[in-house]
């Protein structure tokens, strides 16, 4: 498996990922002030990823829900200044690249190997998982425990 290539031209998947990385993403820029200044009488600034991707002016109005394909169509908006999930600056994640590497190579491999569906439960219907903003998170923020996504997996022959 080419996982650069993948990564590289699987347009589709790339959209996907970066507005999942937009909707999940907790992570926070910190910088030290050089210059003489007021903010709340510290020397230190927190930027939080969570407010900039939820900025209406450059998401929408619809900055709660999953816009699968935003990135595709419009694709300045991974550069874009509100768009941190792995920081930015001199504290950019070093690890980005290999993170995405992975995931696609995982789903990739995932979906050639199985065939996946959704579970059929006691409850029949299951929602999509609701994220969990009671806990802080310095990366990815996960579901609210009690909303687990069951799948029926059958391996491929």
């Amino acid at each position: 498996m080419d996982v650069k290539y993948l990564c590289a031209n699987s347009l589709n998947f790339d959209a996907i990922f970066c507005e999942s990385l937009r909707l999940n993403g907790g992570a926070m820029v910190s910088r030290i002030v050089m210059e003489p200044v007021t903010i709340g009488g510290s020397n230190a600034v927190i930027i939080p990823s969570r407010q900039l991707h939820k900025n209406e002016q450059v998401w929408g109005d619809t900055t709660d829900e999953l816009d699968a394909f935003m990135f595709k169509k419009a694709k300045n908006l991974a550069r874009h200044a509100s768009y941190r999930p792995f920081g930015g600056g001199i504290t950019l994640c070093p690890g980005r690249v290999l993170a995405k590497e992975e995931v696609f190579g995982f789903v990739a491999i995932l979906l050639h190997r199985f065939d996946l569906k959704l579970a059929l439960t006691a409850k029949s219907k299951q929602r999509f998982p609701s994220l969990d903003d009671s806990t802080s998170a310095l990366g990815i923020t996960g579901p609210v425990k009690s909303m687990d996504v069951i799948i029926d997996m059958v391996a491929r022959s």
